[in-house]
């Protein structure tokens, strides 16, 4: 009986024993699952597109410029657009005089009393016109009825017309005389606008430019300092020591000082940017070659010729690019931030951390695709990279456009599951 007791007390606990080692698979092993196989690695899909290899720096404009010089102290007015086409022997501007700037007024002032003076005379016209014609066909009727009257020999009759005639002409005559008054009223005004038109004219000057080219109102001081023909012995220092005059383009009218520039015509539309750089980006470049260049100031980019490099001062360099394009959006800009692009690179876009054991010797390195959920190792050759991201040769690598690839790689092996 003991044994059965002991067997009975046993089978119990084997009983709970079990059913808390259920209960323990049960929530441990989907625990287990989700932590081999449940955690997410971060992908990304492969893009087109572009990186450069770019410098950011200041560059100088020097051009063949023509200055034009104010005749006198006063105010000038352009007769072209900032940048525009000019022809030669055109006028570029009208130079006015300080004291035509009261005659300016005063002709104003004239005009505005000519115009007022010719409205009023208009209303009246229009009102007594109506008087002055009853008046003549009162004078007509009493004209016939002394006729008339004549006839009859009605004498005493026909001398009460006579009087009521010589009463309708006066009336006729001073309304007349009114509107004569307001006329010569109006004469004697543009009679003066003509004289104070004629003094205008006098303290007026018509710029002609003999040139034809671009023009720009935008006077900075550096047109006789630099020039295409000194690009080869401008130096860092010099160009460092140039300080530009700021212009204000947008005012449609400026003050002007006798004898001195306020005006130039560019007239080649061959430029020069020049910039500084020092040694090691200087080597990057040779004479000949095709560069572009992003101007921030206005948001261009513009193709361009190496036309110069400097020999190696100080550990700086000059270099001079030739261009042709924007003279007209950059005739008023000397000195300007911009990127000096040497080359820009095309093709399948990744970020840099998406590579791995990368060798930048034979610009080789390793990606991880993601197909079918499991991990496939793929090497790849480099275009060219940069701080975040590196632009890959689809020719040359064994990756396509739109691939998924996993973004930190570093611990992922060949056939690994990935759960995205």
């Amino acid at each position: 009986m003991g044994t059965n007791e002991k067997e009975k007390d046993k089978k119990p606990r084997t009983k709970y024993r079990n059913i808390l080692v259920i209960v323990f698979l049960l929530v441990y092993i989907p625990s287990f699952i989700h932590w081999v196989f449940g955690r997410t690695t971060p992908t990304g899909i492969i893009q087109m597109g572009n990186l450069e290899d770019s410098i950011n720096t200041d560059g100088w404009f020097i051009r063949n410029e023509v200055v034009l010089k104010a005749p006198f102290d006063g105010i000038c007015i352009p007769s072209f657009k900032e940048g525009e086409k000019v022809p030669a022997k055109f006028s570029i501007a009208t130079v006015i005089n300080g004291s035509s700037e009261n005659l300016m007024s005063e002709l104003k002032e004239k005009d505005l009393k000519i115009l007022k003076a010719q409205e009023e005379n208009d209303a009246n016209l229009a009102i007594f016109s109506g008087d002055v014609e009853k008046l003549d066909k009162e004078i007509k009727q009493n004209l016939l009825r002394i006729i008339e009257d004549s006839n009859r020999n009605s004498m005493s009759a026909s001398y009460a017309l006579e009087d009521e005639i010589d009463m309708l002409i006066q009336k006729r005559n001073m309304i007349k005389s009114g509107a004569g008054n307001a006329e010569a009223y109006i004469n004697s005004l543009q009679q003066e606008k003509q004289e104070l038109q004629e003094k205008l004219k006098q303290n007026t000057r018509e710029i002609i430019s003999d040139y034809s080219g671009i023009v720009s109102y935008a006077v900075d001081g550096c047109e006789s300092l630099l020039k295409p023909e000194g690009i080869r012995e401008y130096t860092p220092e010099f160009l460092e020591g140039l300080k530009p005059i700021p212009a204000d383009v947008a005012s449609s009218i400026k003050p002007v000082e006798a004898e001195k520039p306020f005006a130039k015509v560019l007239t080649d539309l061959d430029v020069y940017i020049m910039f500084i750089l020092d040694k090691n980006h200087a080597s990057l470049f040779k004479t000949g070659e095709s560069v572009q260049i992003r101007l921030n100031e206005i948001g261009k980019i513009i193709d361009g010729t190496v036309e110069y490099i400097s020999p190696e001062t100080g550990g700086r360099s000059t270099l001079a690019v030739k261009t042709y394009q924007a003279v007209s959006e950059t005739a008023s800009i000397r000195k300007t931030n911009v990127d000096l692009i040497r080359k820009n690179y095309e093709g399948l876009k990744v970020p840099l951390s998406s590579l791995r054991n990368i060798n930048m010797v034979n610009k080789k390195a390793e990606i991880v695709l993601v197909k079918a959920n499991f991990a496939y190792v793929r090497e790849v050759r480099i275009k060219a990279v940069d701080e975040e991201f590196a632009i890959l040769d689809e020719a040359e690598s064994d990756v396509s456009l739109y691939d998924t690839y996993v973004l930190r790689p570093l611990n992922i092996e060949e056939g690994q599951y990935i759960n995205q």
